[in-house]
């Protein structure tokens, strides 16, 4: 006689999938394993997940004296007295219960389940409206030892009403009194209006009276993905886990005009999650720049293009809207590729959860390509640049910067709706101390003082610095280059003041630090994961 241990983890509903629809729960524990180490005796060894979205669920040693041949023979016996996500089997066999059923739920094999009034028999319709009732359906046929687990778990319960796929059809004893195009389990096999063998699947007339189990499917979580990833990878392809999901790898390749919504639907439909949106890659920019920046749209989301600095240079734009990993000797590059090329298609499974942010009054947020948030203020009062930081600071900020584009074009929706039609605002940028006497270097990008680096941003308001955002005089190139000229601080420019060409892409200006100018403030904003997802 050797003593099993089947060692169960169970995690909290959480909301799992960037491309799967949103839910809620506020689940504590997995009642359903706490009760099951109670009734082995075993209730000290039970430990309750750190937090409600832990990767780590509850966990319980439950001990089993009973003899077994071999691992299998243990995988088995588990399967059918544990019902929880196997994670390993030997003789002492660890299962994971992946998911977290409501209280009065029991957890079998993935979905939850529960006879709700264990003495009443109902017809078969009258079954599926008191398991709407209780927010599930009736139970289905899924596992091959299902049956089984039901009748040790359900004592006392006789028949059921079930749904069974085709699969099952060819299992279906006849009852030659009461045959119908109902499902039902006979676990007796007697019943006044028919006699079958112990166990039977049958089909029966739906105005028969029988007992209820019914069944709801949890939502995905952390843990099940994972699970759900490595059982993929014994079959497909591995799975690649990220820190907010996994990576799942088609079967089959395929070129840009494919639907990679449905590749991605048939390569997720393991995970029995419901996808409906994929953000898909583009070309931005000029030929000539593409190379240094490669946006990626980012669907719902102030953002805009996701900017990727490490994409090989060899770029144009015409027919190369496609991104993919090349695998080189020496590393795995992301690369820009042909549209007509024919290739695997990654999918992503990965977390989806909301978030709440504190916007001070008066101040607009926007959520930064890198996941930052910040939030921005137009003062249209005129005061210097250090007036004007004196005042961002005293209403707890620092004047403003921008990383990308779309936050520049947010700034300049700030101006419309203050009605500045053409007008230059302060930013947190100065040109840098070293380059006070020193001319503007316009043919190289790597000098300290060349077009792309001159500017620092005060206050680490800012990161990213781009040439093609000087904006240009008709007669001259911006910034500054006359050493005995140089403008030292940095403005937003809205509209076509006088001096300037017709280029509205480009933003950016240096003046006088001295002049009375309107001027952007911004406040880092705290993001907090609201509990309520």
């Amino acid at each position: 006689m050797q003593k099993m241990k089947a060692i169960l983890n169970s995690l909290l509903i959480a909301i799992l999938s960037v491309l799967a629809h949103p839910i809620h729960c506020h689940l504590k524990m997995d009642t359903g394993l706490w009760a099951a180490c109670n009734q082995t005796g075993t209730s000290a060894g039970f430990k309750p997940r750190s937090s409600f979205d832990s990767t780590e669920g509850d966990k319980c040693t439950l001990a089993f004296n009973v003899a077994v041949r071999d691992e299998e023979d243990a995988r088995e016996f588990c399967a059918l007295y544990a019902p929880w996500r196997l994670e390993k089997a030997e003789i002492d066999v660890k299962d994971q219960a992946t998911l977290a059923c409501k209280n009065g739920w029991i957890q079998m094999f993935g979905s939850c389940f529960r006879v709700p009034e264990e003495h009443k028999v109902v017809t078969f319709p009258k079954a599926q409206e008191m398991c709407k009732a209780f927010g599930g359906t009736i139970a289905s046929l899924r596992h091959k030892y299902i049956v089984g687990v039901w009748r040790r778990y359900f004592r006392g319960v006789n028949q059921i009403w079930v749904d069974a796929s085709e699969t099952w059809h060819q299992y279906i004893q006849k009852t030659g009194t009461v045959d119908g195009d109902a499902f039902a389990i006979a676990f007796t096999g007697k019943h006044y209006d028919f006699s079958v063998h112990p166990n039977s699947l049958i089909r029966i007339n739906p105005e028969i009276e029988l007992q209820v189990l019914c069944e709801y499917k949890p939502e995905m979580t952390a843990a099940e993905i994972n699970y759900l990833g490595r059982r993929y990878s014994e079959i497909y392809y591995p799975s690649v886990k990220v820190p907010n999901g996994i990576l799942v790898r088609s079967a089959s390749s395929y070129t840009t005009s494919t639907n990679n919504l449905e590749v991605c639907k048939k390569a997720l439909r393991p995970y029995m999650v419901d996808v409906d949106e994929v953000g898909p890659f583009e070309c931005h920019g000029s030929p000539k720049d593409i190379a240094k920046r490669f946006g990626v749209d980012v669907p719902n989301s102030n953002a805009g293009s996701f900017v990727l600095t490490n994409v090989m240079d060899d770029i144009k734009c015409d027919n190369m809207k496609s991104a993919a990993i090349v695998h080189a000797k020496d590393a795995a590059k992301l690369k820009v590729m042909s549209d007509s090329r024919s290739l695997p298609i990654w999918c992503k499974l990965g977390k989806k959860i909301k978030f709440k942010v504190d916007v001070p009054p008066n101040y607009s947020l926007f959520e930064r390509a890198n996941g930052e948030f910040v939030a921005h203020r137009l003062f249209t009062e005129k005061l210097s640049f250090d007036k004007a930081s004196e005042r961002c600071k005293a209403d707890g900020g620092f004047l403003s910067g921008v990383n990308d584009l779309n936050e520049a074009n947010k700034l300049g929706a700030l101006a419309e709706l203050a009605g500045l039609k053409t007008a230059q605002m302060w930013l947190g940028g100065k040109r840098k101390k070293a380059c006070w006497k020193v001319a503007t270097d316009f043919n190289s990008d790597t000098n300290e003082c060349s077009r792309n680096r001159v500017i620092q941003w005060l206050d680490n308001v800012a990161q990213d610095f781009y040439t093609d955002w000087w904006r240009n005089g008709y007669d001259h190139q911006n910034p500054s280059s006359i050493p005995t000229q140089i403008q030292i601080c940095l403005t937003y420019v809205k509209g076509k003041p006088e001096w300037a060409d017709h280029n509205f892409n480009a933003f950016l200006d240096d003046i006088e630090c001295t002049w009375p100018r309107e001027f952007y403030c911004t406040k880092k904003v705290t993001v907090l994961k609201d509990e309520q997802s």
